[in-house]
């Protein structure tokens, strides 16, 4: 089954465009200058295609696509794919066919990610599987990068992969650690607290608290300000000294 476990914490969504647009163009053997560009959906299918041969229906790709309409029948086509090779992968497709440059970035930047844990590496020839598609060859034409096959890109960053999540998981437990150290001292703080609050209740409950200096003193401790505390510890370091 493919691994399609792919989330902010593994940096699937921190890829740059220029390395989005390198990997497309390396991979499909075109030479598209914005991300923007692969909001027709065409593009999706090839990749799709590159990963698991035979499997979508190239022949329905519509390379020369340029009405919304069109494009939301190549992702048809995508979604189909999809169904039949089990990717539980939600295209938003009305967003992306606006043509917007975040909506698609983050579209090809997952589809890297997923490419990466999952393609084969297998020997690929986009040219001829493009020309299958109306408008193929034209597409190729315009936006062909030398009009020569190129090979499935390899599984570069798995090493890479491997290790962010590693430390994905050395973050996780320390923050564990530090979570537990703060609910301990929380813990410790309400108990001494608690104590402090019996103390105040019961001079307050007393007969002579205003006529009973030791009171009175407790009182201005438990009421002084943090600036007001730290006066009274250093004015009271000399006595402690005498003692």
């Amino acid at each position: 089954m493919a691994d399609q476990s792919m989330s902010l914490m593994d940096g699937t969504y921190f890829v740059g465009r220029k390395e989005i647009l390198d990997w497309i163009n390396n991979l499909c053997a075109i030479n598209l200058s914005k991300v923007e560009q692969t909001c027709t959906g065409a593009v999706a299918c090839q990749i799709l295609d590159a990963m698991y041969p035979g499997k979508v229906q190239m022949s329905k790709v519509d390379w020369a696509a340029n009405k919304d309409y069109e494009y939301i029948q190549n992702y048809k086509v995508l979604q189909k794919a999809f169904m039949q090779l089990k990717i539980d992968k939600h295209v938003e497709v009305d967003r992306l066919v606006r043509g917007k440059y975040q909506d698609n970035l983050e579209f090809m930047q997952w589809f890297k990610a997923f490419y990466e844990r999952n393609a084969s590496g297998q020997p690929y020839d986009p040219v001829a599987q493009r020309e299958k598609g109306k408008g193929g060859a034209q597409y190729t034409q315009k936006f062909g990068g030398g009009g020569t096959s190129a090979p499935a890109a390899p599984l570069r960053r798995k090493k890479e992969l491997e290790e962010l999540t590693a430390n994905n998981e050395a973050l996780t437990n320390e923050s564990g650690e530090l979570r537990a150290m703060v609910e301990s001292l929380e813990k410790e703080r309400d108990f001494y607290f608690n104590k402090l609050r019996k103390v105040e209740i019961m001079l307050q409950s007393a007969d002579d608290t205003e006529a009973n200096p030791l009171a009175q003193a407790i009182f201005k401790v438990l009421y002084a300000t943090e600036e007001g505390a730290a006066d009274e510890q250093v004015a009271g370091e000399p006595q402690d000294e005498q003692m």
